[in-house]
């Protein structure tokens, strides 16, 4: 979010950087780590205050990941233009 407001040439993101870089995958893919809203996708359903939820899963949690490749390299690429 911080690189698509304008501030990836802020300084301060190199911890987060470099801890987006350490994710990457050998084969320059990332993975999911995570379902939204942070649900286990194990489970068939979640109660949340009386409704049940079911989570939406687009892509497995192991093994490359399209859209979490498209956007760690959207957020490395308006840092390294930072450095220009």
């Amino acid at each position: 979010m911080l690189t698509k407001l304008g501030y990836g040439r802020d300084r301060r993101l190199t911890p987060a950087l470099s801890w987006l870089q350490r994710k990457r995958l050998s084969k320059g893919t990332w993975a999911l780590d995570a379902t939204a809203p942070d649900l286990d996708p194990r489970l068939a359903r979640y109660y949340f205050e009386n409704e049940t939820i079911y989570p939406m899963i687009l892509e497995p949690l192991v093994g490359p990941s399209q859209w979490a490749t498209v956007e760690a390299l959207s957020v490395l690429t308006a840092a390294h233009e930072r450095d220009r």
